[in-house]
């Protein structure tokens, strides 16, 4: 057999017996095969890591049966190559230093430098960097001595990467050109390949975009047509980091994902451990930071571990950021301090002007803004040490914001015009639009009414340009949350002048925006297999906490561990979609407003705004929009809501209470009522005409307006209400539309817990036209999604429940699981009514721009047209008779709204308590 022939078994482990095979060659065939193992190592490393820790293992045996010195410095070299792909940098120059002193011992000088080569990539990691050029430039010498261009060129792509470490970028573009030139001179196409990606990446530091796209994406093609797959995984990397660079932010989440799932396959720690914080930093920039967080925690250890000091550096001040904004300083000044030391131990300018920047932040925050200026005055003698193009309109931004807040308004527009100009011309346009709203901020304070506008307008439009292309709901979602001050900052400059049409307008742009284009677009085509067999999983732990809750602690353990891992493979698949094909802009200016009059007819809509927590209203009726400022502040709403809560609570017993007591907690329960009233309603009382659709904001979602009381009724007595996310939303289908009965689909699930559902399922089918109910065993998951689909009417009683710790599994409980938010939302539905006889189906968490996620989102998102659905904790006989009633007043009226206020009023001339009719309100879309 020949050498190769044995050397390739060998290397892909198709041989069981390697010592025996080894042990019977002779001493000169070993080092053959050693010489050969070594090439094969060289070749394989970059691509598939594996081959080269197995080649470690098989040079070890070949010099352990022999007493060859060049056998055995050739195992040493393949061994640290080996360290290098598992990440033990440490180990790997010893072994390497090792080995090349035993090839200098017995005169073997390119074997010696060539174990340089090798070196340069952990001293660079490590950031040793001086040493690094001291070996690399040593043996570059040697190699143009001995006329090994390869090797020449090999040395100058680790030059190159350690100059760019340094923020010397155009000697590493010197470096990674010349080494470019060398390898295509050779036809060494896979390190020229490297060295191209080398090039790119130094051309994106220095803003050079669309020359670094250009080579990114020959390089990439030719890689994975070579099946280099870790230079595909490190290019995928480079081309992510771009399109963040450039606030491509869908794009940058599908090449770092791709890179991530790359590395993970490769079985590359050191390299998945980079590629982790890669994605935690664009989560953190779409406001994902509970995401981020965790990855930031997990993260750092391995980075310190594998002695990547840059990266950990790098890691804790992004972790220091998150933290600062979440409240907790002193954690976060401790990262600081050690990033801080990280990087001086690095001699990385650019990462300790990064430390000043997040100290100059923190101190505008504390007010203390002479202290901001000193931090940024100490960033820029730092950046002059090196090319740092990419970095400095976000200093001018800090500069420029600071002096605004020291009220120097000349020179703080002076450097933000300055920076919005650099930061456009470098295609920076989160830092170009942070600095539109400073340079508007300024022009309000001067009383320059035309500039502002034209500022914030412009602002808008460029946090609409960055969020148009981001893919998939959670995405999207997040990415306002620290976006929204151009909308607010232009609707109260529109009020200001008594502008309200405009301001409405500014407000409707920024309100629950995803939850509007998730209703219009297509359902999710199926799930991944991965997810469907980790929902299943999920689902009989849901199961068995239903079946067995005096066990529940390991189950409820096992189901938050199941829900994280659900919810970060949801997230990473959803890295990898493409923008929607939805057009995601929102209407041209005055056509929200033009479609929501069109459909209002004699109905009034009120939307209620919060501007830092103060809450005001817009009224629209007829043709005309009117503004009622500071009606109240959300924490007097909190206060009477959690009242509310207190002596709705109370009502759960009513067996335990005498007659006076009954009496007594009514008069206390209308009081809140009233005082809500007289908070919300009572202001705008004249303007109310006809039935009312209220958009709420904040809080206001959980306060139950149908039971508002003036002292004499309860709002719904005098009108019909029905709420909205918003009113583009309401607009969008507020047509009439007429309901089948016989197309309409129940289920239920009783226990000891709510024993009348089973029976409301009867009843209510019956008076559906007798259709049959699926009840007890026979409500299950499958049911659901195989029968729900194309009926006009849905109707599930059994229990819900909110969950306020993870609200995208708050869920419906069946009889063989919990169905979940996302579980609805992945259905398409054409249901005109949903009613959820079920409790806390209308609560929801309140997400920036107003987005709410609960049960109503779920049906919504589905395609439902309207949900009827309760905010507590609901008696079931009564609930029962409430459903009764409303179906039959259904048949009867032209909508549910109606119907349901018809079956209030029944219950409220009956005196039942607002407790046992109050917690049911509808949503239409």
């Amino acid at each position: 057999m020949h050498l190769e022939e044995l050397a390739s078994e060998l290397l892909t482990g198709k041989t069981e017996n390697a010592n025996e095979r080894i042990a019977e060659l002779p001493d000169e065939l070993r080092l053959a095969l050693a010489k050969i193992v070594r090439e094969g190592c060289y070749a394989s490393w970059s691509t598939e890591p594996v081959v080269a820790q197995t080649a470690a293992d098989i040079a070890a045996i070949i010099s352990e049966t022999s007493e060859s010195k060049e056998i055995e410095a050739i195992a040493i070299w393949i061994r640290g190559i080996a360290e290098i792909t598992e990440g033990n940098l440490n180990d790997a120059l010893e072994h390497l230093r090792s080995a090349g002193e035993i090839f200098s011992g017995i005169g073997l000088e390119h074997d010696a430098a060539q174990t340089q080569v090798a070196k340069l990539i952990p001293l660079g990691l490590l950031g040793e960097y001086d040493r690094a050029i001291e070996v690399g430039l040593s043996a570059l010498q040697t190699f143009e001595k001995l006329g090994d261009t390869v090797a020449a060129g090999k040395i100058e792509i680790n030059l190159s990467n350690i100059s760019a470490r340094q923020g010397r970028h155009e000697m590493a573009r010197s470096f990674c050109t010349d080494a470019a030139r060398r390898f295509a001179e050779a036809g060494e196409t896979e390190w020229e390949v490297m060295a191209q990606n080398g090039l790119a990446n130094t051309l994106a530091e220095i803003n050079e975009f669309q020359e670094a796209e250009a080579i990114y994406k020959e390089a990439l093609a030719t890689a994975k047509k070579a099946d280099m797959h870790l230079t595909e995984a490190e290019i995928l990397a480079s081309i992510g980091n771009l399109e963040t660079y450039r606030g491509r932010f869908g794009d940058a989440l599908k090449y770092l994902e791709l890179s991530r799932r790359s590395f993970e396959n490769l079985r590359m720690p050191h390299q998945s451990a980079v590629a982790d914080l890669e994605m935690g930093e664009i989560y953190q920039i779409l406001n994902l930071t509970a995401e981020a967080s965790e990855i930031y925690s997990a993260v750092i250890p391995k980075l310190k571990s594998h002695g990547l000091r840059s990266e950990e550096a790098r890691t804790r001040v992004n972790f220091a950021r998150l933290l600062l904004e979440s409240g907790s300083a002193d954690t976060a000044l401790a990262e600081l301090q050690r990033a801080d030391e990280l990087y001086t131990d690095e001699d990385d300018p650019s990462g300790s002007a990064k430390v000043c920047s997040l100290n100059a932040r923190t101190a505008n925050i504390l007010g203390d803004h002479e202290e901001a200026l000193e931090q940024i005055t100490r960033a820029e003698e730092y950046l002059s040490k090196g090319c740092f193009p990419r970095l400095i309109p976000e200093f001018l931004y800090l500069k420029g914001e600071t002096l605004r807040l020291l009220r120097d308004f000349e020179q703080g527009a002076e450097i933000l015009t300055e920076c919005a100009e650099r930061a456009k011309a470098l295609q920076q346009p989160q830092i170009e639009m942070l600095a539109t709203v400073a340079l508007a901020k300024i022009a309000f304070e001067n009383d320059r009414e035309k500039d502002t506008e034209e500022y914030l307008k412009r602002a808008v439009e460029m946090v609409e340009s960055l969020r148009e292309p981001i893919p998939a709901e959670e995405f999207r979602m997040s990415f306002l949350a620290d976006k929204l001050a151009p909308f607010e900052l232009l609707a109260g400059y529109y009020i200001s002048s008594g502008r309200y049409e405009l301001a409405f307008e500014a407000i409707e742009r920024a309100r629950a925006r995803t939850l509007l284009e998730s209703m219009s677009a297509s359902a999710a085509s199926g799930e991944r297999t991965e997810y469907e067999n980790l929902r299943q999983r999920l689902n009989w732990h849901y199961s068995k906490l239903a079946r067995e809750p005096e066990n529940g602690a390991d189950a409820r353990a096992e189901i938050s561990r199941l829900e994280d891992e659900l919810s970060l493979l949801k997230l990473r698949d959803s890295s990898l979609d493409s923008a929607s094909e939805l057009s995601t802009r929102f209407h041209p200016e005055g056509e929200t407003l033009k479609s929501v009059f069109s459909k209002l007819g004699q109905k009034t809509l009120i939307e209620y705004v919060s501007f830092e927590g103060t809450i005001s209203a817009f009224v629209l009726n007829g043709d005309e929009v009117r503004y009622f400022q500071n009606l109240t502040d959300e924490d007097s709403v909190i206060g009477y809501l959690e009242k509310l809560k207190l002596f709705f609570g109370t009502m759960k017993y009513p067996d335990s209470l005498s007659e006076s007591q009954h009496l007594q907690l009514r008069k206390r329960i209308d009081l809140c009522l009233e005082r809500l009233y007289d908070l919300l309603i009572a202001p705008l009382e004249e303007e109310l005409e006809g039935a009312v659709v209220i958009v709420p904001v904040s809080v206001l979602y959980y306060v139950p307006f149908q039971a508002l009381f003036d002292g004499e009724n309860y709002m719904i007595e005098a009108r019909e209400i029905v709420l909205s996310p918003s009113a583009a939303i309401w607009s969008a289908n507020s047509e009439r539309v007429l309901l089948d009965k016989r197309k309409s689909f129940v289920m239920s699930f009783s226990d000891e817990g709510i024993p009348y559902a089973d029976m409301e399922a009867r009843n209510v089918s019956k008076l559906l036209g007798d259709i049959a109910p699926f009840c007890g065993e026979e409500s299950t998951i499958n049911r659901f999604v195989e029968n729900s689909a194309d009926v006009d009417i849905i109707h599930l009683a059994c229990h819900g429940e909110f969950r306020a710790d993870n609200p995208q599994y708050s869920n419906l409980r069946l009889a063989d699981g919990f169905l979940t938010v996302g579980d609805i939302a992945n259905q398409k539905l054409g249901a005109k009514l949903v009613t959820l006889s079920a409790c806390e189906t209308g609560l929801n968490k309140i997400y920036a721009g107003d987005e709410i996620l609960g049960l109503a989102r779920g049906f919504l998102s589905a395609g439902a047209r309207g949900i009827l659905m309760s905010l507590w904790t609901v008696n079931d006989k009564s609930t029962s008779m409430l459903m009764s009633s409303f179906y039959k007043h259904l048949e009867e009226s032209t909508t549910p709204a109606t119907a349901l206020r018809a079956a209030v009023r029944e219950m409220i001339t009956e005196s039942e308590n607002p407790y046992h009719w109050a917690a049911f309100v509808i949503i239409e879309n």
